[in-house]
Parts: C-alpha cells; structure tokens; sequence
C-alpha cells in the first residue's frame, strides 16, 4: 500500500475518534436506559417530567403507566413496580415481565422491622446516568398512585450512584 493511502487512513480515524470525543462532551456522557424520552445530562427534570406526562398524563392507571414503561420506553434496566401492577398485567401475558417488586406482602411480612403502614404505590424507573466527577449520576423518574391506582404525581430526580433497585 502507498504512503498516500496510510496518511488517508489515519485522517480517517483520527476524525472517528474526534468524533467521538466530542459526542462524549456534548452528551456529558449520557446513557440512557429507555426509549421515547429524549434526555442528554443537561436535560432538566422538569423537561423530562413534562415528556413522561405527554404519555402517561395525571388519572392514568398503575397498570397503564407499567404497560407504556415495558412496552414503549423498553428499559434496559427493569423498573420496580408495586406488585399489584406486575401481577395485573403479568395475568396477561404468557411471557414473564422483567421488573422488580419489593412490597409484596410476604416480603414485608419477613422484615425484622415492620413496616409503618401500606407501602406506597410507586413505579421506579432509571431514566439514564453520566458520569459526574468520581461518581455516577443517575436520573430517575418515580410515579406515585393513589388507593384508587390513579396516578397522582410523577417526579424526576437527580441522585449521584446507581439507584438502589437498578443493581439487583
């Protein structure tokens, strides 16, 4: 091969490799774990919240939300969900959900502790994570439901390290 052909190779991948680098700088190193929410780690969390709302707006069901989370947002990390929710549309299903639940009864019922009353009815989800100095960022979005499995609020918080449920 000519000395011209080497020196165009390694124009080549000098340029892939800027590339690169900058994607990195521009995204702040963004992962994101789910589809159909546009996020970067300058995203704020009000932008996000107002996205997820698009979707699953205020009154929408527990089973609702956990149905557009699986299915539409496809995480590659599983969310955890209240246990009514999993079962609700695990009934119909014929393949096994992947999400995690913490709030079974029997499961509450073998804390050493107990608990100080019903647990919330939550779905967690991680949204993405960046590296922030040493650590890892983590952005995560939390729907909370009422008795009625209506959907009452959806937070987005910002948390450095992996969220609790996400390193099962």
């Amino acid at each position: 091969m000519s000395k011209r052909l080497y020196k165009l190779l390694g124009v080549l991948l000098l340029s892939l490799i800027l590339l690169k680098i900058l994607y990195w700088i521009y995204s702040g190193g963004w992962q994101s774990n789910v589809s159909r929410v546009h996020a970067t780690a300058r995203t704020s969390e009000q932008d996000i919240r107002e996205q997820l709302l698009s979707f699953t707006p205020i009154g929408s069901s527990g089973k609702d939300v956990l149905t557009f989370v699986l299915d539409s947002m496809r995480p590659s990390k599983p969310p955890d969900a209240h246990w009514q929710y999993l079962d609700a549309l695990q009934a119909e299903r014929t393949r096994p959900i992947r999400a995690y639940t913490d709030d079974r009864p029997e499961q509450l019922a073998a804390l050493p502790f107990p608990a100080p009353g019903p647990p919330p009815r939550t779905i967690y989800l991680l949204i993405g994570e960046y590296p922030h100095r040493w650590v890892t960022a983590s952005v995560v979005a939390i729907w909370t439901f009422d008795s009625h499995d209506k959907l009452v609020d959806l937070t987005v918080e910002r948390m450095m390290g992996p969220p609790p449920w996400a390193e099962m």
